[in-house]
């Protein structure tokens, strides 16, 4: 967690944590609290749950697909 804070820190990088925060310690969530992230970064909370990501095999058939559309591959 202590990595993730750091990132999110604008003054460091100001990235979104991929943390669950309800799995931390109060003691590490407590370091998220404090950082202020500015009126232009939604909460956890606001954001929502996360979309699992597209099982791999999905990219051959993309991949085929955007060749036959576009007439290129990789």
């Amino acid at each position: 967690p202590e990595a993730q804070a750091r990132a999110q820190d604008p003054n460091v990088l100001g990235y979104g944590t991929v943390l669950n925060m309800d799995a931390l310690s109060a003691d590490d969530r407590a370091v998220f609290d404090a950082l202020e992230l500015g009126i232009a970064t939604l909460s956890p909370a606001e954001l929502g749950s996360v979309q699992a990501e597209p099982h791999p095999s999905w990219m051959t058939r993309i991949a085929d697909d955007w060749a036959e559309r576009y007439g290129s591959g990789q």
